[in-house]
């Protein structure tokens, strides 16, 4: 296994997930201005690649939910959906907790 080098210090990590859920939620918010016809801001290709980006993240953060049971167990798609507003922040603390891999041979039952 490879070790996991964490560039974010435990310290920060309530500040970074906030900052970062902020930037999403206004990326989104940026997209949907110009959905509805209204001017682009000059910086729209930039927030497309990171809500694109941001995408990545929560489908690795669904399936590594779906590979093993996170403690305390929450569904896989509450993960993933945590892990797009987060970011990296949120990718990292699921990939430090620790590994317990499910019993069953499809995964969490109910999907």
């Amino acid at each position: 296994m490879i070790p996991i080098i964490n560039p974010f210090p435990p310290a920060f990590r309530p500040a970074l997930r906030l900052l970062s859920t902020a930037l999403v939620v206004g990326g989104l918010g940026c997209q949907g201005w110009a959905w509805l016809g209204q001017p682009a801001p000059f910086f729209l290709p930039l927030v497309q690649v990171a809500l694109v980006a941001h995408g990545v993240e929560a489908l690795l953060g669904f399936n590594l939910a779906r590979s093993r049971s996170p403690v305390p167990p929450r569904s896989p798609w509450h993960i993933a959906v945590e892990v797009f507003f987060t970011g990296a922040i949120g990718l990292m603390d699921l990939a430090e907790q620790p590994l317990t891999v499910n019993s069953s041979p499809k995964g969490r039952e109910g999907l």
